[in-house]
């Protein structure tokens, strides 16, 4: 079974949002070709107060914590780079996040036994990995399908027995465009 690893913004979790906007593409699955310098990232306090273990939106950031989960759990396919989070408003800031770039991008989606609108725009209802295409590796981005990383279920396993804000891990099946 596979999961996808996401911020959880389903449930009031009370987290602050990056609201600082980004030049790269962050969920191609590609390697940099240049390392990715160090900024200062806006927390919008409109949002809420808390910080997430992992932010999903424009800039994929992850935790310390969340980045020493995934390299003790064997995930080595990813770059990390460090960030400097600052609340908007108090100008508090934060040194313990990096923004994360996942390496690998498989055409992975078993499309017999995934459910999608059969039109142009194809919308996944729920989706179902192919475990022969994805081989060994524990963590990556498909090729079509929503952009989201997608996590083996040991890995899920792992990351589930810490306790990180606003990680949700969703089973591939249980997507339903949202």
């Amino acid at each position: 079974m596979y999961y996808f690893c996401r911020q959880n913004l389903f449930e009031e979790t009370n987290t602050l949002e990056i609201v600082t906007p980004t030049d790269r593409i962050w969920i191609s699955g590609k390697k940099f070709s240049e390392p990715v310098s160090q900024r200062t990232l806006d927390l919008d306090p409109k949002y809420s107060t808390e910080l997430a273990d992992f932010f999903d939106t424009s800039w994929p950031v992850m935790s310390d914590k969340l980045i020493q989960a995934f390299s003790e759990i064997g995930v080595k396919n990813f770059d990390s780079y460090p960030m400097i989070l600052r609340r908007v408003g108090t100008g508090e800031k934060y040194y313990n996040f990096s923004a994360v770039n996942f390496i690998g991008e498989i055409d992975a989606i078993d499309r017999e036994r995934s459910l999608f609108t059969p039109n142009a725009l194809r919308k996944f209802k729920s989706i179902v990995i192919s475990s022969e295409k994805v081989g060994d590796l524990k963590s990556f981005r498909l090729v079509d399908g929503p952009g989201l990383l997608v996590v083996t279920e040991a890995v899920a396993d792992y990351l589930r027995k810490w306790d990180f804000k606003a990680l949700l891990l969703q089973p591939t099946q249980e997507y339903d465009r949202v």
